[in-house]
């Protein structure tokens, strides 16, 4: 019996890599489709999508993901025509239990999506552990109800700005947003794509210093709003809500929210995954942990994730801990290494915690300040204050506790070093639990 599946990115096989969003979104919303029956886990979207592009036996990702079955295929678009083969396989024995092949036009695109995920589902039932034998009624999260709209193009840009969001940056966040703002517009009444534009907004200013975060804020509130009074029981837009409110430091409403996206959906790793930050801000340590346990279980692979408890870890001084799971991090998403700095530096390794921030100061802008306060504790005084001044002079310190006049016009003097680096860490603790999530 199968408790526990994986859905590995469908490979697009029609020779365009502008495809890719397609198939990464049909991936997507069988996955979404699937996690509605009752008695199974869907392994999370960053582990699964940790296999894309690799050949790999069935057995290694069960053993990676803690999943029974696999489900795997083949997206292929040509002219006006869509072709998909999906295959169901054990990770027990590698047996193949199920597979089959569809084809529609084009302008058919949510015919094709119902019929494999239905043929999935029906199969899928038998097997199920603890399932019934009323396989007719398992497939009701199929279609329309599911899906959210009706519109072809509507549903196009929004797989075209989830697949973007997929991929963090400052880049691919800006064309998340664009995608979805114009998922929006062209149908107004599509509750997951206002979710899915809130979450975008959400995260956006974390790895684009040019994006405020206030404004931003306000946008993802404005699409929060939108989207539960269209359906309120998108567990994506209580997630974002709830880390609206954390940022707006209102513990008892954020609580409310994160809770009431757990119960909504269970299997939604997000919602997991900032439970625990929620949790960790009010200072229940064992929730905390508690959640990013479920956040794992759902997503395992999820390098954010890892991130995110590293953080805390090092907030909580733990830092052997910390480094453990930086480390982790650092195999699944190297980009994400410069998070490391607070607790190299406070491991007595500052120097490296300097050269790590050197590294990011290529890809995130908003990490310079950060980058200052390493060098500081690094004893490279000069840098610090050359640091600064550049950060000033590309637009400003941003979200830092030093107003610019107080900034010093030589290096910091030993005296001023110890209370300027203590300070500056406590700013370092903020702007590492902003990012990556």
């Amino acid at each position: 019996m199968i408790s526990a599946l994986a859905v590995l990115p469908f490979v697009n096989t029609s020779g365009n890599a502008e495809d890719e969003y397609f198939s990464d979104g049909l991936t997507d919303e069988l996955a979404h489709g699937l996690s509605k029956l009752p008695g199974l886990r869907l392994a999370g979207r960053t582990s699964s999508f940790a296999f894309k592009g690799k050949t790999i036996q069935a057995a290694e990702v069960g053993r990676a993901l803690n999943v029974g079955a696999i489900i795997e295929g083949t997206v292929r678009r040509a002219d006006n025509r869509i072709r998909l083969t999906a295959q169901l396989t054990s990770t027990r024995d590698g047996q193949l239990l199920w597979s089959d092949a569809f084809e529609r036009t084009g302008a058919d695109v949510f015919a094709v999506q119902d019929a494999f995920t239905s043929a999935i589902v029906s199969a899928l039932t038998p097997r199920l552990a603890g399932a019934s034998t009323g396989g007719s009624n398992a497939a009701a999260p199929v279609g329309v109800a599911a899906r959210g709209t009706t519109d072809a193009v509507a549903y196009d840009l929004y797989l075209k700005g989830r697949f973007y969001w997929a991929q963090r940056g400052a880049a691919p966040l800006d064309s998340a947003v664009k995608y979805l703002e114009a998922t929006v517009r062209r149908d107004s009444t599509f509750a997951r794509g206002w979710a899915e534009l809130a979450l975008a907004h959400v995260i956006r200013p974390n790895y684009n210093a040019a994006v405020d975060f206030e404004a931003s804020g306000a946008r993802a509130e404005v699409a929060i709003r939108r989207a539960l009074g269209l359906d309120s029981t998108l567990a994506d837009a209580y997630a974002a809500r709830g880390f609206m409110l954390m940022r707006s430091l209102k513990p008892e409403l954020a609580a409310a929210a994160m809770a009431t996206a757990r119960r909504l959906e269970p299997q939604n790793a997000i919602g997991a995954h900032w439970s625990g930050i929620q949790f960790h801000t009010v200072g229940d340590t064992a929730q905390s942990d508690r959640q990013m346990e479920v956040a794992l279980t759902l997503d395992p692979l999820s390098p954010t994730t890892f991130n995110s408890r590293a953080i805390m870890l090092t907030e909580r001084w733990q830092f052997g801990r910390a480094m453990e799971n930086f480390a982790r991090v650092l195999s699944l998403n190297p980009a994400l290494s410069d998070n490391a700095t607070a607790a190299l530096v406070w491991s007595g390794l500052a120097d490296s915690a300097y050269a790590v921030s050197q590294r990011s100061l290529a890809t995130a802008s908003r990490a310079r300040f950060g980058s200052a306060i390493v060098a500081a504790a690094a004893s490279r005084r000069w840098d610090a204050v050359r640091t600064l001044r550049e950060r000033i002079a590309g637009g400003g310190l941003g979200n830092t506790p030093f107003p610019s006049a107080t900034l010093p016009t030589t290096p910091f003097a030993p005296s001023q070093r110890g209370r300027r680096f203590s300070r500056g860490i406590g700013y370092a603790s903020v702007r590492i639990r902003r990012r990556g999530r």
